[in-house]
């Protein structure tokens, strides 16, 4: 059982190291370089005794089985230094390795797994930058799916250094709208800069996800010339930057609730207007009370309208809860499709040569419609045409196909054989 398990990994690994000296850096790579700590094992009979599995192991023992708090003080302190410098070697020769491979920055896979080690990596590391500047290349090659360029940014944005800011003050500064978009959002996360100017030349851009993106990011950060530069975008700015701050504004429960609870009854419609959009994202008693309010007594009637929308839309079952499917035969764009091929589809079957059809034949909007359904009903012959679409032309078409082979990984049933995208596509 698991705490058999767990159990039997903490003595293994107590007994392992109850005899060695602690290792302190930078002896420590030399020590267990020299004694082939990670490589070699305890016994032929004993496949997980490789320290990083042990201490893997061990530790549901330590945080489930009620260990005494001060054996766990104790272990932490005086063995666990050697499991964890043995990670960073491991990691550290597989970053040297992969680094050194031609195919290295092409393969999406190993970009991921290169850009989620690099928070392992000690700062002296002489690969850092060299594979800084692979993972960098791979988020800003507008060939590869937009779903990956953000799983991508997602682990480069674990790694704290300045390399990070740089490289993120020149997305903020880039042609692709996607790159400024992720950039503001990166720069938001960073929380304690003092320089605002990339993010409030952004508030100008003409493309929504670009201004959406730099409110959200302002608020996240919160200062208070952070917050007020959204409280001015939604004062002063056009329509949509105004809905773009009071739904960012929606994120601080202290200062932008309260601007919100003002704005909705500021004299002017748009600001009004936009405040509910703010309001609906906070969802709570108080603030539906606002727009239920708003929806009644409102004279202006385009702002009376967007409430009374908002006011039904609460009443509705929620997208997010699960439902059941509806039957092949029953979706619109699939019978659209088959009756423009002078197809029949059958009641209560999968009709899985109509959908393969529409996935290899169809439209663009038809395949999006297809890779949607697919999502969630993971299909084997699917696979290479899925595999085609990820090469598409088109950027919207190569990120849904690829979080599509994604899905298929963690949407297939038990008895099936789990297929990861990365195997697919490379």
């Amino acid at each position: 059982q698991r705490k058999e398990i767990a159990s039997w990994a903490y003595r293994a690994l107590a007994n392992s190291l109850q005899n060695r000296a602690q290792p302190s850096p930078p002896a420590a790579f030399e020590t267990l370089i020299s004694e082939e700590f990670l490589l070699k094992p305890s016994s032929r009979q004993l496949l997980f005794s490789n320290l990083i599995f042990l201490s893997l192991l061990a530790s549901v023992h330590l945080t489930n089985n009620g260990v005494d708090k001060k054996e766990i003080e104790a272990f932490l302190e005086s063995k666990w230094c050697p499991a964890i410098t043995a990670a960073l070697l491991s990691t550290k020769n597989v970053i040297s390795l992969s680094l050194a491979s031609d195919q290295y920055s092409k393969t999406m896979g190993q970009s991921l797994i290169l850009a989620n080690a690099l928070r392992y990596l000690l700062p002296s590391n002489p690969d850092i930058k060299a594979a800084l500047r692979s993972i960098a290349n791979s988020i800003r090659n507008d060939s590869e799916p937009k779903y990956w360029r953000v799983k991508l940014f997602s682990a480069f944005m674990r790694f704290s250094s300045e390399e990070r800011v740089l490289f993120i003050r020149l997305l903020l500064q880039s042609k692709e709208i996607f790159l400024r978009q992720i950039g503001a959002l990166g720069y938001g996360l960073l929380k304690h800069v003092s320089d605002l100017q990339p993010l409030l030349n952004l508030l100008d851009d003409p493309n929504p996800a670009c201004f959406q993106a730099a409110c959200l990011a302002l608020v996240n950060i919160g200062s208070s010339p952070a917050m007020d530069a959204v409280i001015s975008a939604l004062l002063h700015g056009h329509e949509r930057l105004k809905e773009a701050a009071a739904q960012a504004l929606a994120n601080d429960p202290k200062i932008g609730h309260a601007i919100l609870r003002e704005t909705a009854n500021h004299k002017d419609p748009l600001i009004r207007k936009a405040t509910i959009t703010g309001l609906m994202r906070i969802a709570t008693p108080w603030s539906k009370e606002i727009i239920q309010k708003m929806a009644i007594e409102e004279d202006v009637w385009i702002v009376k309208d967007t409430a009374a929308s908002v006011v039904a839309s609460f009443e509705q079952i929620k997208p997010n809860i699960p439902t059941k499917r509806p039957d092949t035969a029953d979706l619109s764009w699939l019978i659209h499709f088959a009756s423009q091929k002078g197809i029949g589809l059958s009641p209560g079957k999968s009709n899985q040569d109509v959908v393969l059809m529409a996935l290899e034949q169809g439209d663009p909007e038809t395949q999006k419609m297809v890779l949607n359904y697919l999502l969630f009903n993971p299909l084997d012959m699917a696979i290479p045409p899925i595999r085609d679409l990820v090469a598409s032309s088109l950027e919207d078409l190569r990120s849904v196909a690829f979080q599509t082979l994604w899905s298929f990984s963690v949407c297939r049933e038990a008895n099936e054989t789990s297929l990861h995208p990365i195997q697919v596509i490379t």
